[in-house]
């Protein structure tokens, strides 16, 4: 986790992608700076060089990690803080195929609402 924040980049974000959810959080929790590891991983999201399957990457650790009630807050905070724009015009873009084209909201999508779901510990207020 270290070596990711120090230098966020494909090559890392797959290392630390096929850590299972408990030697993943074992590698935060031994890390310099945990928030800046979550900093990191949301501002891959925003990168419109980044691949569809880097930002799934990318999601798909934030949500390992959004099962762990100490690490709700602080991804919930990196989120609020740190999507910007891009990310929000990419989540538009597929909104706009899915209507057009019939196609699914697809990897991106699902994964965004299991990591509210967990933050929130699955409970929704309209």
């Amino acid at each position: 986790a270290t070596l990711f924040i120090n230098s966020p980049n494909e090559e890392t974000l797959n290392t630390i992608h096929q850590l299972s959810e408990e030697n993943l959080v074992k590698e935060v929790e031994n890390s310099d700076n945990s928030n800046k590891f979550l900093q990191n991983l949301v501002s891959l999201l925003n990168e419109d060089e980044n691949r569809l399957q880097m930002k799934v990457r990318a999601l798909d650790v934030l949500a390992k990690l959004a099962t762990y009630t100490e690490y709700e807050e602080p991804i919930k905070i990196a989120m609020e803080e740190h999507i910007q724009e891009g990310f929000e015009n990419f989540l538009k873009q597929k909104e706009e195929n899915h209507k057009k084209y019939g196609m699914d909201l697809g990897a991106i999508h699902s994964r965004i609402l299991l990591i509210l779901m967990r933050i929130r510990q699955y409970k929704l207020t309209a």
